[in-house]
């Protein structure tokens, strides 16, 4: 969960917010969305790790495995969901580089025509 959330460290340089991407959505509605996913994920881990904590040793003991298995799809989940904020993040500066790409063509084609003159 730690790691996943580190990821949104970088949610911090980013300036505008409302740049579409290929497929139509802005960053800032995927991440709406991815968070509201994460913040259902997060409870539902927080629950587990509850009903686990409430156990009695000897339950911990003897149901281990199945608790491991819970645990090890959390972290499954968690993994899923950093690859998804990474992807959104990735999509979003790939538009800021095509964006910086037209205007250094543009600047380019500018510089090209002074020097004709």
């Amino acid at each position: 969960m730690r790691d996943m959330m580190a990821v949104l460290v970088q949610l911090n340089e980013v300036t505008d917010v409302t740049k579409v991407a290929p497929d139509g959505q802005t960053i800032e509605g995927r991440m709406q969305k991815l968070c509201t996913d994460v913040a259902e994920d997060t409870k539902k881990c927080a629950n587990a790790c509850d009903a686990y904590i409430k156990k009695k040793i000897v339950v911990k003991i003897f149901a281990g495995p199945i608790w491991e298995g819970r645990l090890v799809e959390f972290v499954a989940t968690f993994t899923k969901r950093r690859n998804e904020f990474e992807f959104a993040l990735t999509i979003h500066t790939a538009v800021g580089v095509d964006e910086a790409n037209l205007k250094l063509v543009m600047i380019d084609e500018r510089t090209a025509e002074l020097d004709k003159k």
